[in-house]
């Protein structure tokens, strides 16, 4: 998952604003979300606004079904879509010089004794996401 999460960081560190591609890529590199597209005769049910479709997996101990969501949550649209152990204490947006875009940065709470991890991005939403994962991806 590492190689997968440290690809979706670059992207996020790039991206000029919100992005639906985004936020199926986090979704993807997080395993929330299935990495080939969706069969249109999947078994499919509506739960809390979002639609799931169901699969099986094969593991070494049989088969799972596993659930999936077809839609991936607005990560890099909305402030409050936070990514699962995202523990976000301070954001700021940086002071813009002219001529240059505008910076958001973002600092994550990490286990005590180990540094916070910051993110920087084109919007608040964007820097939350990139620290958030930063932190995921150093544990």
């Amino acid at each position: 998952m590492t190689s997968k999460i440290l690809e979706v960081i670059q992207l996020l560190e790039h991206a000029i604003g919100p992005s639906r591609k985004l936020d199926q890529a986090i979704g993807i590199a997080l395993e929330i979300l299935p990495t080939k597209p969706f069969e249109s005769d999947a078994p499919c049910e509506r739960l809390e606004g979002m639609y799931w479709v169901f699969g099986r997996k094969d593991t070494p101990n049989g088969p799972v079904e596993e659930r999936w969501s077809r839609n991936p949550p607005f990560y890099t649209f909305m402030l409050d879509a936070r990514i699962h152990g995202e523990d976000i204490i301070g954001s700021s947006e940086q002071k813009q010089i002219e001529g240059q875009p505008v910076f958001w940065v973002a600092v994550h709470r990490m286990p005590k004794g180990k540094m916070s991890i910051a993110g920087r991005g084109r919007s608040e939403a964007l820097a939350r996401r990139i620290a958030a994962l930063k932190a995921i991806n150093s544990k």
